[in-house]
């Protein structure tokens, strides 16, 4: 994975999961509702928020102010449409929305196995992460899930309201959630082709932006970043805190995972990546 750190302007796309008051949760996902609205509050005191999609288009040339930072979240829980939408009001926001799920109206497989002891929780998660789709729900067939409350993924009638409300894009987060790097390439390039496909046609528009799962280097290999080229992305992201510049290659750019911080971190994480 290869990032080049170039020159002004600078950016920072943030990556969020949930909004949400989590009684359990066990990845630390959940940003609380009034933690994520103070960290609109100081996003907008101290920075351009900037619809990720015209930050993309607007990066090579470096058409865009230093210190902008985007709006991210990954997977498609239902409370980022019931939650997070209202608190982000008219700011734009772009949700990559793990497809499987939310046709199936089931769990997201972590959440699956997230009421395990934590030992073979992790374990279990490491497995099932370099697994294909249906390999993955093999294993799960032998779990006996404990019915706790940890979200849920959008509905399709979810996914086309939220998909709807103006200043919301719609990006690919692969059909079931793999880490990609770790699959046959046949298998990556269902995965990503096949999200895509299924997106455009529940959403009825364009989906142009990819979110790698995990996102980390041993998730994403050049043979991914190549396969994600092929099948129609304009740009992915993973999830390596760095800024955005100019020079960052389109599908290995970078963003900053956020969690239940103070805003006064969030601010803090902020002012040391610009200050890079």
């Amino acid at each position: 994975m290869r990032f080049l750190r170039g020159r002004r302007p600078r950016a920072v796309v943030l990556a969020y999961h949930r909004v949400a008051e989590a009684v359990d949760d066990p990845y630390g996902q959940a940003v609380r509702p009034e933690t994520f609205a103070r960290h609109l509050e100081i996003l907008g005191r101290h920075h351009a928020i900037a619809p990720l999609g015209e930050l993309v288009s607007d990066m090579p040339e470096g058409r865009y102010r230093d210190g902008t930072v985007a709006i991210t979240f990954d997977d498609g829980y239902a409370d980022t449409l019931f939650e997070a939408l209202p608190i982000a009001a008219h700011l734009p926001v772009t949700v990559f929305v793990t497809v499987e799920p939310v046709l199936e109206a089931g769990r997201f497989w972590w959440d699956e196995i997230a009421g395990l002891e934590p030992a073979a929780r992790n374990e279990l998660h490491a497995r099932l992460k370099g697994l294909s789709g249906n390999e993955r729900r093999e294993v799960l067939a032998t779990v006996e899930a404990d019915g706790s409350d940890r979200g849920r993924p959008m509905t399709v009638d979810e996914l086309l309201d939220l998909a709807s409300h103006p200043g919301v894009e719609i990006g690919a987060h692969t059909l079931s959630h793999p880490s990609l790097a770790r699959l046959p390439a046949a298998e990556q390039e269902r995965e990503l082709a096949g999200c895509r496909t299924r997106l455009e046609e529940l959403v009825h528009r364009p989906v142009s932006l990819l979110a790698y799962p995990f996102g980390k280097p041993d998730d994403v290999s050049e043979e991914t970043q190549r396969l994600a080229c092929d099948a129609g992305y304009r740009a992915a992201f993973t999830t390596v805190p760095l800024c955005l510049v100019p020079s960052s290659p389109l599908f290995c750019l970078p963003r900053l995972t956020v969690h239940e911080w103070p805003a006064e971190t969030l601010g803090k994480r902020l002012q040391e990546l610009f200050s890079l």
